[in-house]
């Protein structure tokens, strides 16, 4: 039964959320709180999955709800429901999901749900088991820390942001190799990080700061010597370059580029964690043939794809991110009908383990596509298009 609280000056939205759920005859209890004093003792009071608030009626009191629920009981679910959330939002870590306002009943409660049911995977019993067995997990890496500050200042421009990434020379270089690759396209060829922030964008360098970071502490950590890390790093590569060419808006196309740079991240956890383990499930993987996320399920209970979107969960990365990495080999996990951003990630991985079977003599390191997958979301002639697509960046790469 979901206990969600509903926090909102009027009763329209806790009222749909009821009735939409008796509609479809299920289980739940739809608590209201119409102010600051009210929500807090609710929340003080009772346990609830998911806190829905209404940002533009609560103002700054509804930013302060949120915050208390993030302290005091960091796994519920959170939701702002506001006409514009990004320009008013204190911080990132906040609020798991944004919803534009008017928000109605249904899209609200898919909202809860899948936010609900990632939550409940992350601590699932086989998560906490493995994530307890390997010790302390990697904090956040501390330049893209450093940036993420910076970003939360308005008066930093372009050019502090520029000065902070080249202090990092290696880190400066591979920014510039790939905002200069083919799969970007841009009109003239980029030699300054300043220049890269204005031409791919923010994010893009954001994310490529902290892909770079994770992998250097991890090629710096004895214990994965034997671990493919540069072939690790040319595949998430290439799947970002892949991703971010999949949606037809840019802020998926974004978040797809950081999903697709950070799906493997599991595999480097494991890797450094128990990198015996890890080396073994790859050879079994590779003697039948089989996924490795199949090998680790059979021994672990969860794969290196609930590991990452963890630890992703941890460092704070927007929820959007953390659901596709836990779900990029098993998108229908996730109850739609339309294609987003986790059947980005899922699709460019695939694309990629393509490439890679087709420039070498190993059989190819995925399951197929599950054709009920593909019909359900009309994919068919897209998939070929986008076959083509990264075979072309695949080569020119």
């Amino acid at each position: 039964m979901r206990r969600i609280l509903v926090i909102d000056t009027g009763a329209v939205l806790a009222q749909g959320l009821r009735d939409h759920m008796a509609a479809q005859q299920r289980d739940g209890r739809i608590t209201l709180a119409s102010d600051r004093n009210a929500a807090l003792g609710e929340i003080d009071g009772s346990r609830f999955d998911a806190v829905v608030c209404a940002i533009d009626e609560m103002g700054i009191d509804g930013w302060e709800i949120l915050t208390h629920v993030h302290a005091g009981s960091p796994t519920t679910v959170r939701i702002a429901v506001a006409r514009d959330v990004q320009a008013a939002m204190p911080s990132i870590s906040t609020a798991h999901r944004f919803i534009p306002s008017p928000a109605d009943a249904a899209g609200v409660l898919e909202v809860v749900d899948r936010c609900c049911n990632l939550q409940g995977l992350l601590v699932s019993p086989s998560v906490a088991r493995l994530v307890g067995s390997i010790g302390t997990l990697p904090s956040l890496p501390h330049l893209y820390a450093q940036l993420i500050q910076m970003l939360a200042d308005p008066e930093v421009g372009l050019r502090e942001l520029a000065g902070l990434v080249e202090k990092d020379t290696s880190i400066a270089a591979r920014i510039l190799h790939v905002a200069n690759s083919a799969f970007f396209g841009l009109p003239r060829q980029v030699r300054t990080i300043e220049q890269a922030l204005n031409y791919t964008g923010i994010n893009t360098v954001k994310s490529l700061v902290l892909a770079a970071e994770v992998f250097r502490a991890f090629s710096d950590d004895g214990r994965v010597v034997r671990v493919p890390l540069q072939e690790m790093q040319d595949h998430a590569l290439l799947a970002a370059n892949i991703a971010r060419r999949l949606p037809s808006d840019r802020e998926t196309a974004e978040e797809a580029f950081t999903a697709a740079l950070l799906h493997d991240v599991g595999k480097l956890v494991l890797a450094s964690r128990v990198p015996e383990e890890f080396l073994e499930n790859l050879a079994q993987a590779q003697e039948q043939q089989r996924p490795i996320e199949d090998i680790e399920q059979d021994r672990y209970g969860v794969s290196h794809a609930e590991i990452g979107a963890y630890l992703l969960a941890l460092w704070g990365l927007p929820e959007t991110i953390v659901e596709a990495v836990a779900h990029h080999h098993s998108p229908m996990r996730v109850a739609h009908d339309a294609f987003e951003l986790l059947d980005a990630v899922h699709l460019a991985n695939h694309l990629a383990l393509e490439q890679s079977a087709a420039s070498s003599s190993e059989p190819a390191r995925d399951a197929p596509l599950d054709p009920q997958y593909v019909d359900a979301l009309q994919l068919q002639q897209r998939i070929s298009e986008w076959r083509q697509m990264a075979s072309e960046g695949a080569e020119s790469s």
